[in-house]
């Protein structure tokens, strides 16, 4: 495949602040002076480093560009334009467009004597009379004739082979229609009047005066075709054929129809007053009409060919009879699930009373009384608000409700009493049966040496007292103590003997930890493979913890994150300075053939420089992280390049935009 090369790209205004360079090649992809309808490219050379010039066809197009705004500068000087409308060639300037205009052959004297002098000029124009005097002086003439003056033209065969454009002003220049017969194919002619069997205009067309047009007439041949009345209609408008034509469609509607009478069916909304006469049916009204006052007795009547369906507001005469879908009855339903139906037009709905509850109806009014409750019968009765809390229907008995005199009548025992101040119950000591709580009222608390002290260890009962329970300053235990809960001690504590902790978590809250051992004994009996140091880190964000451990399968430290731990290296004897160490098959560290000076990185010997997770026969670069990587070419005469984003593989050469 072959290799293709792009070179710089850009809008020709982009080209006043691109750099050039010599020799490049910078093609207009586009602008707003140069486009589609006039060449639409252009193509530069670059000179030196500052300038360029164009090198590039003559475009041509109907519209002449204008390129002295400010994005454009000197760059686009010399550029050749021919516009193909008015035939006339240019040269684009930044200053302005530049006329190339050709001299007649006039033998230097401007004064034409002979056909042979302008014999194919592209432009002839006549001012005078009687200038032209034989066809022979334009019988090669073909392309435009102006002649201004009158009785220029004496006979056809002064223009015999003209036959592209004639424009004659004066009086009497035709003698004959031979003289104009070959123009009136395809051409504009502005002429008195028309007559003939057809006609056909291909463009546009002003009539002034009036029209007469008979026969079949069709406007507008495709549905994208508009019609325009600028004046109003002075006739009937009737439908070939009964209830077949459409006036819009169900998709183009219009928007307002004015009219004294509707005759037929109306089936769309009808917004506003309907003050005419309305023949035929109403149908879909949708709640428009909103008063009694638009559809009364003299607009529909009694006449049964009307009818109005849908909704709408406002009043109506009559039962409401005649209108269906209207409900009649009226549902009513009982909480014991019976339930009846009230006749709306002649039915009644009476309210009964019940036990402690009557009813009575007077002036569009329903009263319900209800008999206040008694003992003996039921109603509607008050609690008290002292005694007693209603929310929401619960009755509930406040805190305090119940009186001390009632309780101590009804509830207290014996030596018991409910104080009728702050609620409290109180026992009534004494030594009579029946009057108080009988029995003995003293309470003797004591202590034991070196062990518990007891001070103030009477209390009487009914009258109170004090007991105080603390220990010793010296606390002797002869033998094993055991505390079954927890223990504390608040001062300094000396173990001489032994200490052993059995539990299943130690846990030791201090500053510093000082242990006078020289070895830390860990895993003691063997009952794990793996021993070591575990620290927590509750240090946001991350809180992941570390460890430091023997494992005792392999028989090597490890570290690292809990659960992820990594061996440490060892090294297999002393390592030469500035080597970069590796692991051999051992696992341990030797020195490589790489060294590392701190300025300079060295492979020596026969060593490649190989990457593994590199594709192979690809082009290498460094990514945004320095990083080595990799892109495969996939065509011959592919080269790596960087396309403003990465670098890719390609065989076409990119110069990039201006």
């Amino acid at each position: 495949m072959a290799q293709i090369i792009k070179h710089r790209r850009g809008s020709l205004e982009s080209v006043a602040g691109a750099t050039k360079r010599a020799g490049e090649l910078l093609v207009v992809t586009g602008s707003s002076g140069i486009t589609a309808a006039n060449g639409d490219s252009v193509l530069f050379l670059g000179v030196d480093g500052s300038t360029v010039t164009p090198a590039n066809k003559i475009l041509q197009g109907t519209t002449v560009p204008n390129l002295t705004g400010a994005s454009y500068d000197t760059s686009i000087d010399g550029l050749p334009f021919y516009d193909t409308s008015a035939q006339k060639l240019y040269i684009l300037n930044k200053a302005g467009n530049v006329e190339v205009k050709a001299t007649a052959n006039t033998g230097g004297t401007g004064i034409v004597s002979s056909s042979a002098q302008i014999d194919g000029l592209g432009f002839l124009q006549v001012n005078g009379d009687s200038v032209v005097s034989s066809s022979a002086q334009i019988s090669n003439y073909n392309t435009f004739l102006e002649i201004n003056g009158d009785s220029v033209v004496s006979s056809s065969a002064q223009i015999s082979n003209y036959n592209t454009f004639l424009e004659i002003n004066g009086d009497s220049v035709v003698s004959s229609s031979a003289q104009v017969v070959s123009l009136l194919d395809s051409e504009d002619v502005n002429l008195g009047g028309i007559s003939g069997s057809t006609l056909d205009l291909t463009g546009n067309a002003k009539i002034d005066g009036n029209i007469t047009l008979g026969g079949n007439i069709t406007i507008g041949d495709a549905s994208s075709d508009t019609i325009s009345f600028g004046g109003e209609v002075s006739s009937d408008i009737i439908p070939s054929a009964t209830n077949t034509y459409d006036l819009g469609s169900s998709t183009d509607k219009f928007a307002e129809v004015h009219a004294t009478s509707l005759f037929g069916n109306v089936t769309g909304n009808v917004t506003g007053n309907v003050t005419g006469n309305v023949t035929g049916q109403i149908n879909s009204t949708n709640g428009v009409i909103s008063g009694s006052s638009q559809l009364d007795g003299t607009t529909i009547g009694n006449s049964a060919d009307v009818s109005v369906s849908g909704s709408f507001s406002g009043s109506f005469f009559g039962d409401g009879s005649g209108i269906t879908g209207l409900s009649t009855t009226l549902s009513v339903s009982g909480s014991d699930g019976s339930n009846d139906t009230v006749s709306l037009l002649d039915g009644a709905l009476s309210f009964a009373g019940g036990t402690g509850v009557s009813a009575t109806v007077a002036t569009d009014t329903v009263t319900v009384n209800v008999q206040d409750g008694s003992t003996s019968q039921k109603g509607i009765s008050s609690f008290s608000s002292t005694n007693f809390g209603v929310t929401s229907g619960n009755v509930s008995i406040k805190s305090g409700g119940v009186p001390a005199t009632a309780l101590n009548a009804d509830v207290a025992g014996t030596g018991i009493s409910l104080d009728g101040v702050d609620n409290s119950i109180e026992v009534d000591y004494g030594s009579t049966a029946g009057t108080a709580v009988e029995g003995n009222t003293s309470l003797t608390v004591q202590g034991t040496t070196n062990e518990i002290e007891v001070s103030g260890g009477s209390v009487t009962l009914g009258s109170g007292g004090t007991v105080t329970v603390g220990l010793p300053d010296d606390v002797t235990i002869g033998n094993n103590l055991t505390v079954t809960t927890d223990a504390s001690v608040g001062g300094n504590m000396t173990v001489t003997g032994n200490l052993s902790v059995l539990g299943t978590t130690t846990t030791i809250d201090s500053t510093t930890v000082s242990i006078g051992d020289n070895i830390l004994e860990l895993n003691i009996g063997g009952a794990q493979s793996t021993a070591g140091l575990q620290v927590t880190d509750a240090t946001a964000p991350n809180t992941v913890s570390g460890s430091l451990l023997w494992d005792g399968t392999n028989d090597y430290w490890k570290g690292g994150a809990l659960g992820s731990e990594k061996e440490f290296a060892r090294l297999d004897s002393s390592p030469t300075s500035n080597t970069v160490l590796k692991a051999d098959s051992n696992g341990l560290l030797v020195d490589s053939l790489i060294t590392d000076d701190g300025t300079d990185v060295t492979i020596s010997g026969t060593a490649e420089l190989r990457i593994n997770a590199a594709t192979a026969n690809s082009f290498v670069y460094f990514d945004s992280n320095k990083s080595l990587e990799s892109v495969t070419p996939s065509n011959a005469g592919d080269v790596i390049q960087w396309n403003g984003s990465s670098f890719v593989a390609s065989n076409e050469i990119d110069g990039g935009t201006f």
